[in-house]
């Protein structure tokens, strides 16, 4: 190995006419003993030029210099003593030129003593942790964790690791900052012990490189390791050291000292301090972190006084000192420092991974690429700023305040001009930060130089909304969001601008994905309403409510801006809504806004009103909260307000809006909406009836009896049914539930007794009615048995009422008889419902037990054309089961005439038609009579009678269903689905059968213009499956390039069922099973048709559910064919699965045969990401994969090996970026 070397170096070229540098003169020289130590470093430049490529290639050779054999340059022989003279030259060489990874114990203090922030102080409160290493250095154990928070001593902790270490042990620290550790783990005596100690071993890159010494047998338990970490990291590093043993390694937590122990620190060399006080207040600020008591401890040595100071203010304190100490290092750094930290408190973070911003900054400050990183460690160790993965950040924002005023706007101690450091360099690449930090430097600071500076980026805001387009007001607004909370009124007059202004044509914004997005009016006014709700708390009320309003009723007559004028009605509810230590004075100027609204125009604003007031009458309060005291948490306050008299002014209030606005209202429904919210109000909900206070339910009682009294006295004298209706409902429960006894409640429900019709409408209109007496249950002793017998009585007295009804329906009373039962009608239709399941069965009852009156009331009812017309069908349905023929009859005319309500009421009678009945050829010509109309609102009524006919006619049914399923109606062919898919019998079995396979392929084609497949289209593909599994998968070919435009923003759209679903329940069983998933396999080389080869994985992992069986073969074919292209399909195809055995058994084989970098990252992609994975800190994905991935460490080929250890590194950053993450949340929380 060493002639190797020796011949690579005879074969670097050296200058020229330079004989004394000729590799072989030095040599010789080398060899005679004359070399000097010129010599010497021209020999170490040649074996690192070039980049250390040289110095790389010997360093793979470098353990085996010295094996003793000759060396032989060109036709020069060294032997013997020249030799070995040669060798420890280059093994001295190479030796200097290499970093050691292992260091010895005061080789790492020195490290160690180097930070600003270093441990000094008594070492105290870690005399058990001291013990349990001791007792571990001692056993058996191989690996040992300590870990915990930062601060605590983990540190310190390891650096006194000498005292507790066993008699006749090494003891080496590993260099963080290694490129290698193999070659110092090779030159490890064998026959002796170590220690390996690794602090912060989460960030230790070449962890993995350590299992060398767990599972080489040359070590043979000679080594044990101690790493420290952070506790979050735990897992993950025992993990990257592979299976252990239970007995093989040990964990140790690092928890926070006793105030005990901090006040013995502080008592102590080198703080010293006596006073009792200081020590107490620092012992009570440190909460047992032994480094924040040093920094606190330090700040008094300097003559710093730290009575009633926060650890915030402390650290604002220190921060002049730090600087110093700084500067002390290094005078010529001082100004990069300080610059540093001004740009990071004025942006508020930096985002080391921002490449303009990073390039910015460096030019600002001044520095280079390579600076920024010692510059950040170095504040960081100061404790000045913090890390969470790529972002930095102050570490308190006491300190972001105070660097920001003293630095820029404190005229006594400012160092710098913002506009020239910040808002000209930095605007463009952080506007809303620097804004947001302008308005927070104005209102803590007082800085009338901050709102200067806000104040003019105001005003060139406002000159740009009124002449640039959509694009830039947008991003203006978004920049806009956090200063609307400080400075409402300025940030108001801005959204003025663009609602009061004409609307302004869409403008295109490109995009990589989508092609491009197009920002329209209607979202810029999205983003007004989100700055709008921030406008409310700083003197923007006012003006917030009246401009929400304009966007709440903002162009009503267009569908286009629904989405603005919900949002800003739930804004608006935002206002209403009662929270805690808000002032009621905000309910009562929105009260002043809905009383002018509706003077102003009662039919526009009363739908915006009513959820307001309904909000402002509500007494059960429920309300969320961020905890402010602990990370991660919120509180949650419920119980019911006390009625003060402001609140009772509110309610009083509201009561009198929605009484003035009942006797305005002009139609049905609104009045309905009106009764509904008066009811609600005046008998709120509870959520402690028991609790609730005597005042607060008198007041409650009070206005019970008011609107029962208002409903008396105005409401019933013209109300319509369904709204007497409510009032029975709310007088009923107002007794029983709530518990209010009043006079005016007895009044309301007697007059309600009393009203006739009414009592009609409470026979025919719904089902089972509560609010009866003889209908109540004892919830608090509820019985089901005692229940469905009063259910059952229930209904055999209500259908004993009808039938005393229709027995007292004769020729001279059938007008009237038509006038009630028409007022029903007409009026439940207005209101939306269709629940007169009782007028339905009146009339069936009325066609089968009076015929003659029946053909009367048919004709008045088709000649006066009124609402009971949509309810003949049930006449007709019982005239058929008394006379048939007549039934007929009616059925012969109608279907003749041009009426969709008559072909509808046919419809309706088919449903009570026994289709097992012979002789029915008349009523399957009717049916195909209906289904030829190709009525919209005629073909939903004809599916129940198919349903019911399909066991006696399937044929016909198959005929009528194949005629339908071409409407171009996506809800019929939902109807369509049901039907082909209803099953009948004890058995399940399929009600509608299909002789020919091809009439239910033909219907299913239709199933193309789904937009997705529900239930009943995927039982009817799984009748498809069964029959012909190949024809299914060319109707989800069909379905796939149907729809080219199914991936845009907006659509949504289903080309197939999804896993779990009971499309393919059976397909895995049929013989074509195989040539199926090659099939699909081979769309993804379909270079022509992109969707097939985008959706092929997905397919296939619904049809095959995992890689087993099957699929793994086909697609093993694949792998073993060796095509590049073939191997990034499969590799795709497995993505979609990326877990289980399959996975990694597949991936390994696709590695095994291709090095191709396109092919690796697909599957570096796989394992990397799952779809639908919960991620995040709670998540264990990562540390999941890394132990995965961990047998492959020790795999028999190289490049499998390898691969694992890039994508365990990988795994290992993407926790610790997690972890940053998590960090800053709490941080900002």
């Amino acid at each position: 190995m060493l002639k190797c070397l020796l011949r690579l170096l005879t074969n670097l070229k050296l200058a020229a006419n330079n004989t004394s540098g000729d590799p072989i003169a030095i040599l010789e020289r080398i060899v005679a003993g004359k070399h000097t130590e010129a010599d010497l470093l021209l020999l170490r430049h040649i074996l690192i030029v070039g980049k250390n490529q040289q110095l790389m290639q010997l360093g793979k050779y470098n353990v085996n210099i010295g094996q003793g054999q000759d060396i032989q340059i060109g036709d020069r022989i060294y032997k013997g003593s020249s030799a070995e003279t040669i060798r420890q030259v280059f093994q001295e060489v190479l030796e200097t030129s290499r970093l050691r990874s292992l260091v010895t114990h005061n080789e790492f203090a020195a490290r160690v003593e180097q930070v600003l922030t270093n441990s000094q102080g008594l070492f105290v409160g870690r005399e058990s942790i001291r013990q349990e290493l001791k007792d571990f250095l001692v056993g058996s154990i191989r690996v040992i964790v300590i870990h915990g928070s930062g601060g605590l001593g983990k540190t310190r902790l390891l650096l006194s690791l000498p005292e507790i270490v066993p008699e006749g042990r090494s003891l080496w620290y590993v260099r963080n900052t290694a490129e290698s550790i193999e070659p110092d783990l090779v030159s490890l005596e064998r026959e002796h012990q170590h220690i390996i100690v690794v602090d912060d071993a989460h960030r230790f890159n070449l962890l993995p490189q350590l299992r060398e010494v767990l599972v080489n047998p040359e070590f043979a338990s000679k080594v044990t390791l101690i790493l420290a970490t952070r506790s979050v990291f735990k897992d993950s590093i025992l993990y990257q050291l592979g299976t252990l043993l239970d007995n093989q390694f040990a964990t140790v937590e690092v928890k926070p000292l006793s105030n005990q122990d901090i006040n013995q620190i502080l008592e102590a060399s080198p703080y010293n301090i006596a006073e009792e006080d200081i020590r107490y207040a620092i012992v009570k600020t440190a909460e047992g972190n032994p480094l924040f008591a040093g920094i606190a401890a330090r700040l008094v040595q300097q003559g710093k006084t730290l009575a009633n100071l926060s650890r915030e203010q402390i650290l604002t304190n220190y921060l002049d000192e730090i600087i110093k100490d700084l500067a002390e290092v290094n005078d010529g750094d001082r100004q990069f420092y300080i610059r540093y930290l001004q740009i990071l408190a004025a942006l508020g973070s930096i985002n080391l991974g921002e490449e303009e911003l990073q390039g910015k900054i460096y030019e600002v400050i001044g520095i280079s690429e390579i600076d920024e990183p010692r510059i950040i460690a170095r504040l960081m160790e100061a404790g000045i700023i913090e890390k969470y993965w790529k972002t930095i950040k102050l570490s308190s924002e006491v300190l972001a305040d105070h660097i920001l005023i003293t630095q820029f706007f404190a005229q006594q101690t400012r160092r710098a001009d913002y506009q020239k450091l910040i808002i000209e360099p930095f605007f463009n690449l952080k506007p809303k930060e620097i804004l947001r930090n302008l308005a927070e430097a104005e209102i803590k600071g007082e800085s009338s130089e901050a709102g200067s500076l806000l104040t003019y980026k105001l005003n060139e805001f406002s000159r740009l909304v009124q002449h640039e387009g959509n694009c830039v007001r947008f991003n203006l607004l978004n920049w806009l969001k956090d200063v609307a909370y400080l400075r409402a009124e300025d940030v108001i007059s801005i959204v003025a601008l663009i609602v009061d202004a004409p609307e302004l044509p869409p403008q295109n914004i490109p995009d990589e994905f989508w092609e491009g997005f197009q920002i329209s009016h209607e979202w810029v006014l999205s983003s007004v309403i989100e700055i709008l709700e921030r406008t409310i708390y700083r003197g923007g009320l006012h003006n917030s409510i009246i401009y929400l309003h304009k966007l709440a009723t903002y162009k009503l007559e267009t569908q286009e801006y629904w989405v603005v004028r919900d949002k800003a009605r739930k804004a608006l509810g935002k206002i209403a809504e009662f929270q805690r230590n808000k002032s009621y004075d905000v309910q009562l100027i929105l009260l002043e806004f809905i009383s002018n609204w509706l003077k102003e125009n009662c039919l526009t604003n009363l739908p915006l009103s009513l959820p307001l007031l309904q909000c402002m009458l509500k007494i059960d309060f429920h309300s969320a909260e961020i905890n402010p005291i602990q990370v991660g948490s919120i509180v949650i306050y419920r119980g019911d307000l006390i009625i003060s008299d402001t609140l009772k002014q509110i309610r009083e209030h509201s009561l009198g809006i929605l009484y003035t606005a009942y006797q305005q209202a002009q139609d049905l429904p609104t009045r309905l909406q009106i009764v509904q919210v008066l009811c609600n109000g005046a008998t709120p909900y509870l959520s402690s009836r028991e609790q609730v206070s005597t005042k607060t339910r008198n007041q409650l009682c009070s206005d019970c009896a008011k609107t029962a009294d208002f409903f008396s006295n105005s409401v019933m004298k013209n109300a319509e049914l369904p709204i007497l209706d409510k009032l029975a409902e709310w007088s009923s429960q107002a007794k029983k539930i709530h518990k209010y006894q009043s006079a005016e409640l007895d009044i309301l429900q007697q007059n309600l007794k009393d009203h006739k019709t009414y009592q009609l409408y409470r026979l025919l209109v719904g089902r089972y009615r509560l609010d009866d007496e003889e209908n109540q249950i004892n919830l608090q002793h509820f019985d089901g048995k005692h229940a469905e017998t009063k259910w059952q009585q229930a209904q055999e007295q209500k259908q004993q009422k009808i039938n005393e009804y229709v027995q007292s329906i004769s020729t001279l009373n059938l007008e009237k008889f038509i006038q009630e039962l028409d007022t029903i009608a007409n009026q439940n239709l207005s209101i939306g419902k269709n629940n007169t399941f009782g007028l339905n069965d009146l009339l069936r009852l009325l066609g089968e037990t009076q015929t003659e009156i029946s053909q009367s009331f048919i004709d008045k009812i088709i000649t006066n054309t009124n609402s009971l017309k949509h309810h003949l069908g049930f006449v007709l349905a019982g005239v058929r089961l008394s006379n048939q023929e007549l039934a007929r009859t009616y059925v012969r005319s109608w279907i003749e005439q041009d009426d969709t309500v008559l072909w509808v009421a046919i419809a309706i009678s088919y449903r009570y038609i026994d289709w097992s009945q012979p002789q029915l050829e008349e009523e399957w010509h009717i049916l195909r009579q209906l289904v030829a109309k190709e009525s919209p609102v005629l073909d939903p009524a004809i599916f129940w009678s198919l349903q019911q006919l399909a066991p006696y006619n399937s044929d016909l049914v198959v005929e009528l269903l194949k005629t339908l399923a071409t409407r171009g109606n996506e809800n019929i062919l939902c109807h369509v689905a049901e039907t082909v898919s209803w099953q009948i019998g004890s058995n399940n079995e399929y009600a509608v059968q299909f002789n020919d396979t091809q009439d239910l392929i033909e219907i299913i084609s239709n199933f193309e213009r789904l937009s997705r497949l529900d239930y009943d289209a995927e039982e009817c593909l799984k009748r498809l499956g069964d029959i012909a599994p190949m024809q299914l998968i060319d109707f989800i070919e069909r379905r796939i390039k149907a729809n080219q435009n199914q991936y845009y923003v907006g659509n949504f759209y289903e080309a197939f069922p999804k896993p779990f679903s009971s499309a393919f329940d059976h397909i895995q069983s049929k013989s074509e099973y195989p040539e199926i998933l090659r099939r699909v396999r081979n769309w993804m080389l379909e270079n022509d048709e992109f969707l097939l080869s985008l959706e092929a994985p997905a397919l296939l992992q619904a049809l095959s559910m995992n890689l087993a069986g099957e699929l793994y073969k086909v697609l093993v074919e694949w792998i073993d064919a060796g095509d590049i292209d073939k191997l990034k399909a499969v590799v795709k195809i497995i993505r979609e699965f990326n877990s289980g055995q399959e996975f990694y058994d597949l991936s390994r084989e696709i590695i095994l045969r291709t090095q191709n970098e396109d092919v690796k990252s697909y599957i570096y992609g796989a394992i990397n990401s799952t779809p639908d994975v919960v991620e995040g800190a709670m998540s264990k994905f990562y540390q999941q994969r890394i132990e995965e991935v961990l047998p492959w460490l020790t795999d028999d080929n190289i490049h499998v090996k390898l691969f694992a250890r890039q994508i365990i590194q990988s795994l290992q950053i993407n926790i610790e970026s997690e972890e940053g993450v998590q960090k800053l949340r709490e941080r900002n929380w």
